[in-house]
């Protein structure tokens, strides 16, 4: 590929690839467009890479391990289970890899071009791309913002990958901790909580109620699972700990800041969440 300030021609530009926009770039692709589609992740998104597919590895592996003992009940005598956590992690990477590569296969198979790379917009149809070894400037007809989300920040505790940690950040510890604090009450808060507490940590989930998003009946049932599970759920507590290691599951922020979208003509509301109309269309008609 040729590098540098000579603007490189596609049809379409895509930045992210998550399922909007990987999924973006093949259906493009498939219609005889010419894609190339940004990221500095291999291709899957947050969801594939480092969310939902590694969550549920996890929570299969260690509810696997949890449920040994009740198998007694059942005639079925095993010794006792001891829990890997650095080989568990190594399966789960495997499953998400696979996973990764599948998607990738796919872009290939379907002449879509991945850059690997931290793109931002120089002005209405062109791209700027910074990769560990080259920089890129891409001319596009269309392109289309696919960047996803990022953990929002508690008030107080900002994130610092030690002791305050995102729920992604969490899923990937190289050790378990003894005691653990996951501040949230989505679904997100629940699932963290409940894959600690079958490790055997000490988990305390602090926030307002549980699962609001759902039915009220859905927060008092997974309450009382966690409960059994020995995860404590204090009431009323008016402030978040002040020590020990934390997890915070807060919502989402959009991630678009670095995008430079004032210089493409893209509008964003206050919290910097991309404008679109009906048909997605921003602010600028070819984004």
């Amino acid at each position: 590929m040729v590098v540098g300030d000579l603007a490189i021609e596609a049809d379409v530009v895509v930045l992210g690839a998550g399922p909007g926009g990987y999924v973006a770039a093949l259906r493009a692709a498939q219609l005889g467009r010419q894609v190339v589609l940004v990221d500095p992740n291999p291709p899957g998104g947050t969801c594939l890479r480092e969310g939902c597919i590694p969550s549920k590895a996890l929570l299969t592996a260690v509810s696997h391990a949890h449920n040994i003992p009740n198998l007694a009940e059942m005639g079925i005598y095993v010794g006792e289970a001891t829990v890997d956590w650095p080989r568990m992690q190594r399966w789960k990477e495997g499953v998400v890899g696979g996973l990764s590569k599948g998607v990738a296969q796919l872009l290939k198979g379907n002449g879509v071009e991945v850059v690997a790379g931290n793109g931002r917009f120089l002005q209405p149809d062109q791209l700027w791309v910074e990769s560990e070894y080259a920089t890129h400037r891409f001319a596009f007809e269309q392109a289309i913002i696919a960047t996803g989300s990022e953990a929002a920040a508690w008030p107080g505790l900002p994130f610092d990958g030690k002791r305050v940690l995102t729920p992604i950040q969490a899923l990937q510890l190289e050790t378990l901790p003894e005691t653990l604090t996951v501040i949230g009450s989505d679904y997100i808060a629940a699932e963290i909580a409940t894959i600690f507490a079958k490790l055997g940590v000490a988990v305390t989930l602090w926030g307002d109620g549980l699962l609001p998003e759902f039915d009220p009946m859905a927060g008092r049932l997974v309450g009382a699972q966690l409960r059994k599970l020995g995860v404590k759920l204090p009431k009323g507590t008016a402030e978040p700990p002040a020590e020990g290691l934390v997890v915070v599951s807060n919502g989402i922020v959009p991630r678009t800041a670095g995008l430079d979208l004032p210089l493409a003509g893209v509008e964003t509301d206050g919290a910097g969440f991309v404008r679109g109309n009906g048909q997605m269309q921003t602010s600028n008609p070819d984004i």
